[in-house]
C-alpha cells in the first residue's frame, strides 16, 4: 500500500491545517459540511434557475407537452437539451460556490489555502498532468464502447460555434475546480486530519455521489461509479499532495465527454460538441444509458485501474514547500 496515501495525516497540506477551527468529532463535522453544502448550492444554483426555468417552459409550451402529466413532464426533461450559453451560465456559477467554500475554510476554520491543497509549487506543472490524464482516462472509456459496439462515431457537430465551444472549456474548468474545492479540498481534508485517511476519502466520495443523486437517467452503475471517482480523485491529491491535478483532471474529464466526444455528463447534454458519438439501444451497461459513460462499465474499469496504480504503485518524492 502506498505510503504517501496512507501517512498523509503527516503531509504537508495537514501541517498547514494544524491549527484550523475544526471540531474533533468526524460526525460533527459531516453534519457542519452539510449545512455549509446547503448554503453553497443554493446560492449556486440561483443564477442558472432564474435563466433555465423560463426557458424551459417556454419550450415545453412550443411543443405543447402536457404540463399537467409528470411523466410527459419527465420525458421532456430527460430528452432535453440546454443550448451552450445556458450550460456556460450553470458552469460559471458555480464558481460562487468555490469562493464561499474557501471563504469558509479560510475565514471561519482558519484554515491556509495550503490546506485545502493549493500549493505553490509545480501548480501549471499538476495542472496539465491532470488536465491530460483526465482527457484520456475519458477517452480510454470511449474506446471500450466504441470496440465493444456499444457507441458509434456520427461525424462532428461543432457547427460553426467555436467560440462557445471555449467558452464551455473555461466554464468546466471552473466547475471542476468547485467540486473538487468543495468535496476533496473542504470535506476529505477536513476529516483526514481527525480520521483514517482512506475513511476520509470514502465519506467524502459518497457525499460526493448522493449529491448528484437528482441527476437525470441514472443506472445501476452510477451512484457506485461516482463513488470510485470521488476515491480515484481524493487518492490523487494525496499522492500528490496537491488539489491543482485533480481540479485540472475533473474538469477535463467532463469537458472530453461533453463537448469533445458529445455524451451526456452525468445526465446532462450538450448541443456544442466537437465530436459525436451514439449510444446503441441495449448496450447500456457499457455506454451508461442516459446518465451518460458514468453509469457503464467502461469507467468503472477506468477508475479501478487508476486506483489500483495510485495504491499499489512506487511514491513521488515531493518537493519541499516552506507554508
Amino acid at each position: 500500500m502506498n505510503k504517501r496515501i496512507s501517512c498523509y495525516g503527516q503531509s504537508e497540506t495537514m501541517q498547514a491545517a494544524a491549527t484550523s477551527r475544526t471540531p474533533e468529532s468526524p460526525v460533527l463535522q459531516c453534519l457542519i459540511f452539510l449545512g455549509v453544502f446547503l448554503v453553497l448550492m443554493l446560492v449556486e444554483s440561483a443564477p442558472p434557475t432564474l435563466l433555465t426555468f423560463p426557458y424551459m417552459m417556454a419550450q415545453m409550451l412550443r411543443e405543447h407537452v402536457d404540463l399537467s402529466s409528470s411523466a410527459a413532464v419527465m420525458a421532456f426533461s430527460t430528452s432535453f437539451t440546454l443550448p451552450g450559453w445556458l450550460v456556460a451560465v450553470q458552469l460559471f456559477s458555480t464558481g460562487l460556490a468555490t469562493i464561499l467554500a474557501l471563504v469558509f475554510c479560510t475565514d471561519i476554520e482558519r484554515r491556509p489555502l495550503r490546506s485545502v491543497g493549493f500549493t505553490r509549487r509545480h501548480g501549471l506543472r499538476d495542472y496539465l498532468i491532470g488536465a491530460a490524464l483526465g482527457t484520456a482516462m475519458l477517452g480510454f472509456a470511449v474506446v471500450v464502447g466504441v470496440l465493444t459496439g456499444a457507441l458509434e462515431y456520427a461525424g462532428s457537430s461543432l457547427r460553426g460555434n467555436g467560440l462557445i465551444f471555449c467558452v464551455l472549456l473555461v466554464g468546466w474548468m471552473i466547475q471542476g475546480m468547485s467540486e473538487e474545492v468543495i468535496f476533496r479540498g473542504y470535506l476529505c481534508n477536513t476529516l483526514a486530519r481527525r480520521c483514517n485517511p482512506h475513511l476520509a476519502a470514502f465519506i467524502s466520495a459518497a457525499a460526493f455521489a448522493l449529491a448528484h443523486m437528482a441527476n437525470n437517467g441514472k443506472t445501476p452503475l452510477a451512484i457506485p461509479n461516482l463513488i470510485l471517482f470521488g476515491m480515484f480523485a481524493a487518492y490523487f491529491m494525496y499522492r500528490f499532495d496537491s488539489l491543482w491535478g485533480v481540479c485540472a483532471l475533473h474538469s477535463f474529464w467532463n469537458f472530453a465527454q461533453g463537448n469533445l466526444f458529445g455524451i451526456k455528463v452525468s445526465g446532462m447534454s450538450l448541443d456544442v460538441t466537437a465530436l459525436r458519438f451514439v449510444s446503441k439501444e441495449g448496450m447500456e451497461l457499457i455506454h451508461g444509458g442516459l446518465f451518460g459513460l458514468e453509469g457503464g462499465i467502461g469507467i468503472t474499469i477506468v477508475l479501478l485501474i487508476g486506483i489500483g496504480l495510485l495504491l499499489f504503485t512506487g511514491e513521488q518524492q515531493p518537493a519541499k514547500e516552506k507554508v
